[in-house]
């Protein structure tokens, strides 16, 4: 889902809205999530086609710093 670092789904996004960002901790069982810490940054793409896509991108955190390029996921599709 991705280009050079780029979010691309069946060629480039072009982000519309965003970042939301999310981080462990708000959800009920914090204490779970905590040994597997997350943080996310959510957007809102546009296809070529026009399409609209729900997209997020990880995040390092303190407890899992990194040097790596952040990797983007598919979320999912607005019908």
């Amino acid at each position: 889902m991705q280009a050079d670092g780029q979010p691309c789904h069946h060629g480039p996004l072009r982000l519309l809205t965003g970042p939301r960002r999310i981080e462990v901790g708000w959800w009920p069982d914090a204490a779970e999530a905590a040994s597997k810490p997350a943080a996310r940054d959510y957007f809102i793409a546009q296809t070529a086609a026009a399409e609209l896509l729900w997209i997020y991108r990880e995040r390092a955190t303190a407890a899992q710093p990194s040097d790596a390029a952040p990797r983007w996921f598919l979320q999912g599709l607005y019908a």
